[in-house]
């Protein structure tokens, strides 16, 4: 992935199952780590009868990318979990 098209601090591919068994990716984003999250959650929640997957979760994605993944999926595991 080169860049995103929009200019949010953080950006999520999450993958999930397809009616058709194919795979799809939706996004999530965020200016703020809480908003973030909450983005995911939402994410999580729409396809949670998909089996959801965090595949990558970065912070400044268009400018000195930093990949947060292993940060965010432990935050993700516990609240998905819990529901």
């Amino acid at each position: 992935m080169e860049q995103v098209n929009h200019d949010f601090k953080y950006h999520a591919e999450i993958e999930y199952e397809h009616e058709n068994t194919y795979l799809s990716l939706t996004n999530a984003m965020g200016n703020t780590l809480h908003g973030f999250i909450i983005d995911i959650q939402k994410r999580f929640y729409y396809y949670k009868d998909r089996n959801p997957k965090l595949i990558l979760a970065l912070e400044n994605p268009n400018e000195n990318r930093k990949n947060i993944t292993k940060r965010i999926k432990p935050i993700i595991k516990e609240w998905f979990d819990k529901y």
